[in-house]
């Protein structure tokens, strides 16, 4: 099944520059996440700007605070566990973080990575 999703534009890059971690509220459509699912993320600071993954597994934690004891900052693209909160109590209120449990969402990236090769031979 395919999923949308919107990320922030930092977590978007980090997607995108190969953390294969996304972290979320285990909310209801967290929920009907399955192992090969595909989620299409959207930019929301560029919203031509997509990436698809592929869902590789989920764990899932009372609180991002044990979320993070387990599944180390690095593993999650982080300097620290600070950092790591600092970012998620940005993105989701308090209130939102008592009401549901957390996920973590391994995923491979799909969406290749073209680059932009200038051909010397090239003639008009």
């Amino acid at each position: 099944m395919l999923y949308k999703m919107d990320l922030s534009e930092f977590s978007f890059n980090k997607i995108k520059a190969g953390r294969k971690v996304d972290l979320r509220l285990f909310d209801k459509k967290r929920q009907s996440l399955k192992i090969g699912d595909t989620i299409e993320y959207e930019n929301i600071n560029n919203p031509k700007e997509h990436l698809k993954c592929l869902v590789l597994g989920l764990a899932i934690f009372d609180n991002f605070s044990n979320l993070v004891d387990c599944l180390t900052p690095q593993m999650l693209g982080y300097k620290d566990k600070e950092e790591v909160m600092l970012r998620v109590n940005r993105g989701y209120s308090h209130e939102q973080q008592k009401n549901f449990n957390v996920t973590a969402i391994f995923i491979r990236n799909l969406t290749p990575s073209f680059e932009l090769v200038r051909d010397e031979n090239y003639e008009r």
